[in-house]
């Protein structure tokens, strides 16, 4: 029995094939590439919004109350907030730290910044948008939102608010909205009667 090779005919054949499955896969390749390259970069994408949020409303959602004779009580308008939070950009977690939030327009820039200080850090510059634009308002457990805190004519509100939205330019977070869970009413002290002779100044 004789060795029978491939006609050129069928090696033609064998190569066409081939390089369709070749050009098949080549195709395929690529398209998982370019998906992987468009997943990957939407998930940045997520990641730097969700950083941006996260590093804007954290001291929001660790405010807590001061004593109202101190310097600590939380202050809120439209264009800044003060008071004390457990969560500083800067300091410790879980430390008391006074710190700023304000919106500042930039004039010759047509910019606002939205600017964070603790002190005795220098202030940081959060993020800025075109335009005149952004707002901090605030509301209670219950009722709708307010320009300031604590609301005017309302003896009765707590010191720091339930929720704090902050209004802003930016094209990926719009709106935050910070959900204060901390006490939003500092413990009593005896101090806080007025009582004479309970200070120590006036006692003999």
């Amino acid at each position: 029995m004789t060795a029978r090779g491939f006609t050129l005919l069928e090696a033609l054949v064998v190569l066409a094939i081939a390089g369709l499955v070749a050009a098949v896969m080549i195709q395929g390749f690529g398209t998982v590439l370019a998906v992987r390259q468009s997943v990957a970069a939407n998930v940045d994408d997520l990641r730097r919004v969700v950083l941006e949020r996260n590093v804007i409303v954290d001291p929001l959602t660790g405010l807590i109350p001061d004593y109202k004779d101190a310097p600590g009580v939380f202050r809120g308008g439209r264009q800044s907030l003060e008071g004390l939070t457990i969560r500083p950009l800067n300091g410790p977690a879980g430390t008391p730290r006074p710190f700023r939030l304000s919106l500042e327009y930039d004039r010759a820039r047509n910019e606002t910044v939205l600017r964070y200080l603790e002190e005795p850090m220098p202030s940081q510059d959060l993020a800025r948008w075109p335009g005149d634009v952004g707002s901090f308002a605030y509301r209670d457990i219950s009722g709708d939102w307010v320009e300031a805190w604590p609301p005017l004519f309302d003896e009765n509100a707590p010191q720091t608010p339930w929720l704090v939205r902050l209004s802003s330019g930016l094209a990926s977070n719009p709106v935050m909205i910070a959900y204060v869970a901390s006490p939003h009413e500092r413990a009593f002290r005896i101090e806080d009667l007025g009582m004479p002779g309970m200070d120590d100044d006036r006692a003999p």
